[in-house]
C-alpha cells in the first residue's frame, strides 16, 4: 500500500529539491509532492553498491537487470524496427552497463560497432574479445556514438539527470538514447507496493512512472522523447504467462518502460 502524509523527517526531492512524502514503508521509498519521482532515502553507500555489483558480476549467466542473451536479441530486433531499419549496421552503439556482455553480443550480431561501459567484471568481457571500458572517462574525448543503451541501468544511478545530461556531447546530431526501466505504474508494483520485487533490491535507487521520467529526460536536453511500445517475448516457457505478459505490454501496464530519447539535428 502506497502512504499518504507528510512525515517529519521526509527527505527533499534530489531532484527538484520539493520536499518528499514516505511511499513504501518498509523499502524506504519516498514521493516528491512535486514531480511524482519516487527514490530510496538514505540511499546505500557506494561500498555497499560496489559490494553488490561485484558479488553480481561474477555469474556470468545473467546480465546487468538479467537481460540474457535471448532477451538481448529481442531488443535488437525490436530496436532496429524502432529506427525504421532491418537491422544496425553501420551504427557504432555504446552499452553502458554492460553487465555479462548480451546486449553487445547481439548488437554485434545485428551489425553494429559496438562498445560497452562495465566497471565490474570488465577482465572477463575482454577475454569474450568486446570492446570494454571501466569508466565513461576512458573513451577517447572525440568518440561520438549514433546511439547509447541503458538497459535497466537508469535506476541504479545516484543523479540519473545528470547522466542523461552529459550524453549530449556523446551524440552524433539526430542520435538517440534507449532507455529500459522497471514501470513504477505498472500493474505488479500497484498490487505489491513496497513488496514489489524492484523496490525490495537495494540498489535501485529510483523508481519511474511515464510521468516523472518523461519530466526529468526532458529537463536533460532531449525534446525528442516517444516511449516505445514493444511486445517482447521473454519466453518463459509457459504459455499463459507469456500470453499475460504479451497482454500487460498492449495495456501499457506490464513491468517495464522503454523509451527512445533523440538528440536534435
Amino acid at each position: 500500500m502506497s502512504l499518504s502524509g507528510a512525515d517529519q523527517a521526509s527527505p527533499f526531492c534530489p531532484f527538484c529539491t520539493t520536499v518528499s512524502v514516505l511511499y513504501w514503508r518498509s523499502a524506504s521509498v519516498y514521493r516528491c509532492s512535486r514531480c511524482g519521482l519516487l527514490f530510496r532515502y538514505p540511499q546505500p553507500s557506494e561500498r555497499e553498491l560496489a559490494a553488490t555489483y561485484a558479488a553480481k558480476a561474477v555469474r556470468p549467466e545473467v546480465g546487468a537487470g538479467g537481460t540474457r542473451l535471448g532477451l538481448a536479441r529481442e531488443y535488437t530486433r525490436w530496436l532496429a524496427r524502432s529506427l525504421g531499419r532491418s537491422d544496425l549496421r553501420g551504427l557504432k552503439i555504446l552499452d553502458f552497463g554492460t553487465g555479462a556482455g548480451n546486449m553487445m553480443v547481439a548488437l554485434t550480431e545485428m551489425g553494429a560497432e559496438a562498445y560497452g561501459v562495465e566497471p565490474f567484471g570488465g577482465e572477463l568481457l575482454k577475454k569474450k574479445g568486446l570492446r570494454i571500458f571501466s569508466d565513461v572517462g576512458e573513451l577517447s574525448p572525440g568518440l561520438r556514438f549514433d546511439g547509447i543503451m541503458m538497459i535497466d541501468v537508469i535506476e541504479h544511478m545516484p543523479a540519473p539527470w545528470r547522466v542523461l545530461s552529459g550524453w549530449h556531447e556523446r551524440l552524433v546530431p539526430g542520435g538517440w538514447v534507449l532507455i529500459t526501466t522497471p514501470n513504477a505504474r505498472g500493474l505488479n508494483a500497484r498490487l505489491m507496493g513496497d513488496r514489489w520485487r524492484e523496490a525490495r533490491a537495494a540498489e535501485h535507487l529510483f523508481f519511474f512512472t511515464p510521468g516523472n521520467l518523461e519530466t526529468i529526460v526532458r529537463e536533460s536536453n532531449f525534446q525528442h522523447v516517444c516511449r516505445l511500445r514493444w511486445l517482447v517475448e521473454y519466453g518463459s516457457g509457459n504459455p499463459l504467462r507469456n500470453f499475460l505478459a504479451l497482454l500487460l505490454q498492449r495495456l501499457a501496464v506490464d513491468g517495464a518502460l522503454r523509451y527512445l530519447l533523440r538528440r536534435s539535428q
